[in-house]
């Protein structure tokens, strides 16, 4: 009887063993897959940002391939005014303007133009003739350092009634525009041609956006102001000075802008949204 029982309770110790094992070899299973589930989780994160990482970086290269279309002009001011669109219209340094840092602190990488308004020509003078019968684009990047000063030219047309934009025009708070051309003068409708702007002594990007029939003007990547043109304003030809106006007369003489000015691009297109953000941006 008591080998009977000694057998019986062996079998059963087999028995339980053998259940804890398979329960040990499931739970093992288990944790295993579990595992690789997380690893196949994080491998998916991963790849997806690598994925969203490439499709960025992609953007931004076709971004800078597409900005290369209709380029006539380009001026990073990287020490010198030279055109580095290939296209060698190099820019002429007037009086009252130095190199300076830039927006992101490169030194000689920007002009400072120093807004005293007489007596001498100051800015940059740009040597591109911008065709005025067709479509085109000016992409500039500014900052005043003096937000209290009236009548600030940021750019002008020579011969001068073309084109001009400049800030506390007609207050200290706004940004204006006008634009004709050398036979009809200035158009009367652009005595309502201004915008909002704020944070004046911060860096910022204007793109000048002209069809046949509008200018689209952009502050920062943002369609500030839509101004419908009268067609007949689209004769003749005009080039750029930056950072005055192109004649003394004006309310202070040249109108002299005080502070920097950089990234200076002219297209004989209209860009793109995207490309405007891109700009905006970079």
């Amino acid at each position: 009887m008591k080998n009977f029982l000694g057998v019986f309770f062996c079998i059963v110790c087999v028995i339980s063993c053998q259940k804890n094992l398979d329960i040990t070899a499931e739970t093992i299973n288990i944790d295993l897959l579990k595992s690789k589930e997380r690893k196949d989780s994080s491998k998916s994160i991963i790849e997806k940002s690598e994925s969203e990482s490439e499709v960025q970086n992609n953007d931004s290269k076709n971004e800078l391939m597409s900005l290369s279309n209709g380029l006539v002009a380009y001026y990073p001011f990287s020490g010198n005014a030279n055109d580095a669109s290939g296209n060698g219209k190099n820019g002429t340094i007037l009086d009252g303007t130095t190199l300076t840092t830039d927006r992101f602190q490169n030194s000689n990488s920007a002009y400072n133009i120093d807004g005293i308004n007489c007596s001498t020509p100051k800015g940059i003078s740009l040597p591109y003739l911008i065709d005025n019968t067709i479509s085109y684009s000016i992409s500039i990047w500014f900052q005043s350092i003096d937000s209290t000063k009236a009548y600030q030219c940021i750019l002008n047309s020579s011969p001068h009634t073309y084109l001009t934009c400049s800030i506390n025009y007609s207050n200290n708070t706004s940004m204006t525009s006008y634009y004709g051309n050398s036979v009809v003068g200035w158009v009367p409708a652009c005595q309502y041609n201004y915008w909002p702007f704020k944070n004046q002594e911060n860096w910022h990007n204007l793109i000048i956006s002209k069809s046949y029939s509008a200018f689209n003007y952009y502050l920062d990547g943002n369609l500030s102001k839509n101004e419908p043109v009268n067609p007949t304003i689209n004769i003749g030809k005009f080039n750029l000075v930056l950072g005055a106006i192109s004649v003394i007369g004006g309310w202070n003489c040249y109108e002299t802008f005080k502070g920097k000015i950089d990234d200076v691009r002219i297209y004989n297109r209209i860009i793109t949204q995207s490309e405007i953000t891109y700009l905006a941006a970079h």
